[in-house]
């Protein structure tokens, strides 16, 4: 995802987007124990959704993002919040206008073999 995708920061968080053939945009989030102890991790993760959610109609299609949270999160206004990531998904928006987009490529070649599943009924040795 991210050497494919296109991205931007702010103090807040950093970006990562990248065009999909999908119905939805997805957001992924990945925010650090540097940050603090899981309340204000699963605080900031909810404030970002929301903003996510708020913003998703400014994606001009369906993109996957990652938004890897920042320490200057925790203490944002919400509006804040809000303004920054309307201007980095417009900034990640107008690359991914200029560049053609890069769907995922499926996947060829030789399948690999699955091992076979040990469970409650196998024999062990």
């Amino acid at each position: 995802m991210y050497s494919k995708a296109r991205s931007a920061a702010c103090p807040m968080f950093v970006l990562y987007a990248r065009r999909t053939g999908r119905e939805r945009s997805r957001l992924g989030m990945s925010a650090s124990a540097k940050l603090g102890n899981a309340v204000y991790r699963n605080r900031v993760r909810r404030r970002i959704r929301a903003v996510f959610e708020e913003t998703r109609a400014a994606f001009g299609g369906s993109f996957d993002v990652v938004c890897v949270v920042r320490s200057a999160a925790y203490d944002a206004d919400y509006s804040a919040m809000c303004a920054e990531f309307r201007r980095l998904v417009r900034k990640i928006d107008a690359a991914q206008k200029a560049a053609p987009p890069q769907y995922a490529k499926p996947q060829t070649g030789k399948p690999q073999e699955s091992r076979p599943k040990r469970g409650a009924g196998s024999e062990r040795s």
